[in-house]
């Protein structure tokens, strides 16, 4: 095993690269050193923090708890960023490095990944300043064997799912929404789930002979996991199987590559979402940030109270942040085979009108998690309607211009964590100078006291700048004509 990491350190310090990027990876890695940082400062006011929380119970039982929640968060956060964290084993195939060192290498990197110690290293400083000195020693032993042992079973558990996910991407998928469902639900407080992993950890910790299933349970899983390995192992060296096996057929892709040429070139857009890490990532940003926004809108009670205008802004952030931020990256994220793409048959016009037919589609679909704020708070609902008229009538227009504009080129192929690649500060601002639109004409109505009125205008505009679809494409397609030279200078360069 320490052979194979050899192998791939000088792999990796051979690149041509790698010398430019030492900036970069001191900065990554300082980021890391500050998450940790922040963990543990986290943990240890934790205790503090439980005592105003939950001052009548015991405190241990709620940390164990609350350690179980954040196994099944990790596990969420694992799939969605290191789905292909898998490496590829044909460089090593002429080397004299046995496949079971190659399979005890890539347990060892799951084991030792950020997303699986974090559990971990969230209790450490709660275990060694609450429960070591206000426990008895057994209590204490039975606690750690039972928090660390969990959380180890359970990543083999994730690892076992993440390298079953390539045949069975559906069951699995399914599998780790509706775990992450049951978690949302439980924060808000429809279902009540928190109570039971606090008696399940108690129990365990609390009885000697439950801590002899661990090893058994450890032991038939990392088995299984081997056998899922080398199942992979053995597709991987058979080149032959790779290449002629058929690719199978999403039925909903089907359907939208059906609706003619712009439909294809939607479904290949959709499909650079799904296969890449970076641009797959982002999803799960884009879903964290209007669930805080829709309990903010909903479920969050505040003495100050926040003006009627600002429900916009909320809206906007709701339906429209995911196409906002991955629309100012709209050419960049092709970057890498962007000269292959426009030298194909495919004219200005219809790649133009397939980007802004993309934005239009997801920004529906960000739409649905709109349904829930409407059946708590039905008096948004003007807000939202116009957040989504404008974001289809303006706001993806200007996306598509942003987007000309952007030729840096981007790895899509890493995680968004740590890389900021392609990425600055302005990209950021500029979400807030887009929302200063229609947030300025709801505020200006809202000091006339004719907030209807303001969400009509916005309304309207929308309306307007949909229906002149054509003639504005038209004016994109002629200002791409013009970047498109640029922006293959742009991605050349590193």
């Amino acid at each position: 095993m320490l052979q194979f990491f050899w192998h791939q350190w000088l792999s990796s310090s051979r690149k041509s690269y790698t010398g430019k990027r030492v900036l970069n990876l001191f900065i990554h890695y300082s980021i890391y050193i500050l998450l940790l940082g922040m963990l543990a400062l986290f943990s240890v006011g934790i205790k503090y923090m439980m005592k105003d929380f939950f001052p009548n119970q015991d405190h241990a039982v709620i940390m164990g708890g609350f350690g179980i929640n954040t196994i099944f968060v990790m596990g969420f956060m694992r799939f969605m960023f290191n789905k292909d964290n898998k490496f590829s084993i044909k460089p090593y195939l002429h080397l004299p490095i046995s496949q079971k060192s190659i399979i005890n290498a890539y347990i060892f990197k799951d084991f030792i990944s950020l997303f699986g110690l974090i559990p971990i290293l969230v209790a450490i400083p709660f275990f060694i300043n609450f429960i070591v000195p206000n426990y008895p020693v057994i209590y204490t032993v039975g606690w750690g064997i039972t928090y660390v042992s969990l959380t180890f079973i359970f990543n083999v558990i994730y690892s076992i799912l993440i390298t079953k996910q390539k045949n069975h991407q559906g069951a699995v998928m399914m599998l780790f929404w509706s775990l992450n469902l049951i978690a949302v639900l439980d924060f808000y407080q429809f279902v009540s789930i928190a109570p039971y992993f606090r008696a399940f950890f108690n129990f365990i910790a609390t009885n000697v002979w439950c801590w002899s299933i661990f090893p058994v349970t450890f032991t038939i899983l990392l088995l299984l996991l081997r056998k899922e390995i080398k199942e992979c192992l053995r597709k991987e060296r058979s080149t032959k199987e790779t290449q002629e096996a058929p690719s199978k057929s999403n039925k909903w892709l089907d359907k939208i590559s059906n609706l003619g040429f712009t439909g294809v070139l939607v479904t290949n857009e959709l499909k650079l979402i799904w296969r890449n890490k970076r641009p797959r990532s982002l999803i799960i940003a884009s879903c964290i940030l209007p669930c805080i926004i829709i309990y903010g809108m909903t479920g969050y009670s505040s003495e100050v109270e926040i003006p009627a205008f600002f429900n916009i802004m909320g809206a906007l952030f709701v339906v429209g942040y995911f196409p906002m931020v991955y629309g100012q990256f709209l050419f960049a994220w092709e970057s890498s085979f962007f000269t292959h793409y426009i030298s194909q048959n495919v004219t200005i016009n219809e790649y133009v009108k397939s980007k802004f037919w993309f934005l239009a589609l997801i920004t529906l679909i960000n739409s649905f998690f709109a349904i829930p704020v409407l059946i708590i708070k039905p008096d948004l609902t003007l807000a939202f309607i116009s957040a989504i008229i404008i974001q289809l009538g303006i706001i993806n227009y200007l996306m598509i211009l942003m987007g000309l504009f952007n030729s840096s080129r981007m790895d899509i192929s890493k995680s968004t964590i740590g890389n900021s690649q392609g990425t600055q500060f302005h990209h950021f601002i500029m979400i807030f100078i887009i929302m200063a639109i229609p947030l300025g004409i709801t505020s200006l109505f809202y000091l006339l006291d004719m907030m209807s009125t303001g969400y009509l205008i916005i309304c309207v505009m929308g309306l307007i700048g949909f229906l002149l679809q054509k003639p504005l494409l038209n004016l994109l397609s002629k200002d791409f004509a013009e970047r498109k030279y640029k922006m293959i200078t742009g991605f050349k360069e590193n």
